[in-house]
């Protein structure tokens, strides 16, 4: 599952960030292109909708859920924009495609209290842990040390049904020790498991100075690293990117299909390995 992102902060689209004003013509053929890459190599999509206050953050929802039918998250720096989202998505029939991202170490008593009273459907979890950024300290922040609570147990007290975890990064090098945390964590959890791998990009300084076309191959591919090492899914970053990420997913995809399909496993209608290699 690949999720890009839209309205990010400095979005070429956005032209009031505030209000949430922007160009729905070029927004919509950013949409159709997402569902273009989704039919063609096999992927499947969801939408991370980021937003800096309610305003803008609902009308973008709005624009969303009435122009592509698929799931996505409800993204922002601020709890108030979220939670007043998430009471529009629960009030106006959205939940069920809604995603609240996120739970994490810097959720407030408030917004659990708020949450408990709203009961959305989903969440990602949030496995930031800065005191241990390692592969143990991720799983630690997720199932929780001693009698610590962990940020699972967390997410199914507030009554969270469908629950899904980001092992986070926190350096360029980091998707590596990411990568770990999601092995081990689908292992003890058995629940979809991705690291926001797309912040390696920013991070990695020698990046900065490859040309254009290289800079790109190693982008995909390093935001990619994580799938053939047990990732469900991935936020890849800026709707911009998809074409290259989707086309090499859907090749990782392939080869992995292929593999489970000699050890006996059924593939999926429409999986990649049906389309890439036909």
């Amino acid at each position: 599952m690949l999720i890009g992102t839209i309205f990010y902060e400095g979005h070429d689209i956005v032209t009031d960030w505030r209000k949430g004003i922007f160009d729905e013509e070029n927004a919509k053929k950013k949409l159709e292109k997402l569902k273009s890459l989704h039919e063609e190599p096999g992927n499947p999509v969801v939408l991370d909708i980021f937003g800096g206050t309610p305003e803008s953050l609902i009308r973008y929802v709005d624009f969303v859920a009435e122009n592509l039918d698929f799931p996505f998250l409800m993204d922002s720096a601020d709890p108030k924009t979220l939670m007043a989202t998430t009471k529009y998505v629960v009030e106006t029939g959205l939940a069920d495609r809604a995603v609240y991202n996120s739970l994490n170490y810097k959720t407030s008593q408030k917004e659990i209290e708020f949450l408990q009273e709203i009961r959305p459907n989903a969440v990602i979890v949030s496995a930031t842990n800065i005191v241990n950024p390692t592969a143990e300290g991720r799983v630690e922040a997720v199932v929780g040390k001693d009698e610590e609570l962990g940020l699972l147990k967390l997410a199914r007290r507030i009554g969270f049904t469908k629950i899904l975890i980001d092992v986070s990064m926190i350096d360029a090098p980091d998707v590596g020790p990411a990568s770990e945390a999601i092995y081990r964590l689908k292992d003890l959890t058995g629940l979809p498991t991705d690291v926001g791998s797309t912040n390696f990009i920013e991070l990695w300084m020698r990046g900065k100075r490859l040309d254009k076309r290289l800079r790109q191959i190693c982008r995909a591919g390093g935001i990619l690293f994580p799938v053939p090492l047990g990732a469900d899914f991935i936020l890849f970053g800026p709707v911009e990117w998809a074409e290259d990420i989707f086309n090499l997913c859907s090749l990782y995809n392939a080869f992995m299909g292929y593999a489970a399909r000699l050890r006996g496993v059924n593939l999926p209608p429409g999986h990649p390995l049906t389309k890439v290699m036909a």
